[in-house]
């Protein structure tokens, strides 16, 4: 999959990531690259809002999942988040982008295995949210799929 269709998909699939401006620049299982503006996304002291932010990371860590399980095997979407958590480290105060990569390959075992033995599986991503370059925030997912 594109990244162009990638976007296209979340915006059907998430409406919010539409209105954010969300749109993905690279997709693979390497590496998944978002971006957003901040106007979509500004809040009353004319930086990116904090909520935006959680989102943004949350959205990166869900596009690298779909990446990873993509390219070992065809899932559906059953996919939710189970636990977020963010470090806020600096403003962000424009445009920024939001970076995952690739979880460990243990944790990725892991995932495919408990989901052929129980049907469930669960996976950690961690996302940069990054301004001008600088890492401004950090995210890290736990999600989980369902077989059924």
């Amino acid at each position: 999959m594109t990244p162009r269709e990638f976007t296209q998909r979340l915006h059907e699939r998430i409406p919010l990531s539409a209105a954010m401006g969300i749109e993905v620049s690279e997709f693979s299982p390497q590496r998944v690259l978002l971006s957003a503006p901040l106007k979509a996304n500004i809040n009353h002291v004319g930086s990116v809002f904090g909520g935006s932010i959680y989102s943004a990371g949350a959205l990166a860590c869900y596009t690298m999942f779909q990446a990873v399980a993509g390219a070992e095997r065809p899932l559906t979407d059953d996919l939710v988040i189970q636990h977020g958590q963010i470090q806020y480290l600096k403003p962000v105060r424009g445009d920024f982008q939001v970076e995952a990569s690739r979880p460990d390959e243990d944790l990725i075992r892991r995932f495919f295995d408990q989901l052929d033995r129980i049907g469930k599986g669960r996976l950690e991503v961690r996302a940069r949210v990054l301004y001008q370059g600088e890492v401004c925030a950090q995210f890290a997912g736990r999600y989980v799929f369902s077989l059924a």
